[in-house]
């Protein structure tokens, strides 16, 4: 079972509405507690098109050093494929959330459901999966608070937040844009 904070569901909702062309991929920061599976409290964008391990690399390390200043750890990966309706598993970026399992026990993976995406959502539009045994398996997902989650990632693409958010591959053209996203953070705060 994965929780997901409000601030995590509704970047990765951006970034998916962002690049509605595009794939779409990045990385889930959490807290474990305990032997209970890790919340999920913030999503950073990777990528937007091809998949790249050079820069994945890099940004792994850039993740590593920021969990460790803020007492975080990666705890998976997400993904949106391209097409509307395409559901399938991106097994090639689920083998970086198999690397993940050598350092953080049960990785997740977030698929975003695309033909849910809307502005007046009826559900969450994340499927969850676990690294279990060697293979990803069905989970269940949910946010935090639902109904506070579902609205603000809704006000979020009517006020077009999406427009600022920033992937990884977007900071390798400018260096000056933080991948952490810190004003869509504040911006999402105000919109709960």
């Amino acid at each position: 079972m994965t929780e997901v904070s409000t601030i995590a569901y509704t970047k990765i909702v951006l970034h998916a509405v962002k690049y509605p062309h595009s794939a779409v991929r990045g990385f889930l920061l959490g807290k474990r507690q305990g032997q209970n599976p890790p919340i999920v409290v913030d999503a950073i964008p990777a990528l937007h098109g091809s998949l790249l391990n050079g820069p994945l690399e890099i940004l792994l390390i850039t993740l590593d050093t920021y969990c460790t200043e803020h007492k975080l750890q990666i705890v998976g990966i997400y993904f949106a494929n391209e097409r509307l309706n395409d559901t399938s598993f991106d097994d090639i970026f689920a083998k970086t959330g198999e690397k993940l399992h050598s350092v953080f026990p049960n990785p997740i993976i977030l698929q975003v459901e695309n033909s849910k995406l809307s502005l007046v959502p009826k559900n969450v539009c994340l499927k969850a999966f676990n690294y279990d045994n060697k293979s990803w398996k069905s989970s269940t997902c949910f946010l935090t608070n639902e109904e506070t989650g579902l609205r603000t990632a809704s006000r979020a693409i009517e006020e077009k937040v999406y427009r600022e958010i920033v992937d990884f591959e977007v900071h390798l053209d400018d260096p000056n844009l933080d991948i952490f996203n810190p004003e869509i953070t504040e911006k999402i705060r105000q919109l709960y």
